[in-house]
């Protein structure tokens, strides 16, 4: 009902998605190009980070060419998610949804499922000791 409301949340939200975007593509690249780090990265780490960098750029391609996904998520994917919570799927809420926006769905359902099979998962233990913990430093008595 208030349009300004509307114009600030839809280009704060892209605001957010591209700097997310450039964040992670500045992680991806650390990754590659620095040989102590990409010895330490496993697969799933990279297949993680490719499902990330999906997410973002759907996100950003929904905010794109679906506009105005503020107003209807609340119509549309609100209750959708409602009825996930409460453990009845009713998928006739995603069923009209534009293919682009499944697949956003779809990608974060299975980002959540993979999240826990990879080694970032321990950023999620309460209390968080990686916010105040000393750098690790890493020393490798074998032959690279």
């Amino acid at each position: 009902s208030h349009p300004l409301r509307l114009y600030v949340l839809e280009v704060s939200a892209m605001a957010f998605g591209l700097l997310t975007l450039i964040g992670l593509g500045g992680v991806i690249l650390r990754r590659f190009t620095n040989t102590k780090i990409r010895m330490v990265t496993t697969i799933t780490d990279w297949i993680l980070f490719a499902m990330l960098l999906a997410q973002t750029v759907s996100g950003i391609a929904v905010a794109l060419f679906h506009p105005w996904g503020s107003s209807w998520f609340a119509s549309n994917l609100s209750p959708y998610l409602w009825s996930v919570f409460l453990l009845d799927p009713d998928v006739s809420f995603v069923s009209a949804m534009p293919h682009l926006v499944k697949f956003h769905i779809l990608l974060a359902f299975l980002t959540i499922g993979f999240f826990p099979f990879t080694r970032l998962v321990h950023v999620l233990v309460a209390p968080n000791p990686f916010l105040w913990r000393k750098r690790q430093v890493v020393r490798w008595y074998r032959n690279r």
